[in-house]
């Protein structure tokens, strides 16, 4: 398991658009992937569940992932969640 905090930098945190993208991002690794906000924990692989975190521009969260690929898919979320979706 690895897990990493990071600062949200999409405008407006993850909507529709930016969550989806994100999602699609997540289904590519074979690893469990969740995205932490406070006491919400939310599946990455699951758009209902990214959104209902409700996580906005500049706020941290908590990438944690686990199983095969586990680094490979931290660095995907990771670069995504910093640089900012559309």
């Amino acid at each position: 398991m690895v897990q990493e905090c990071v600062v949200v930098k999409t405008k407006a945190g993850l909507h529709l658009r930016p969550a989806t993208e994100l999602c699609n991002k997540a289904l590519q690794y074979p690893c469990k992937i969740e995205l932490i906000k406070g006491v919400k924990t939310a599946n990455a692989k699951s758009l209902l569940s990214v959104l209902a975190c409700q996580i906005k521009e500049e706020e941290q969260i908590t990438i944690v992932c686990d199983g095969e690929e586990e680094e490979k898919a931290l660095e995907a979320m990771k670069e995504l969640l910093r640089e900012g979706l559309v």
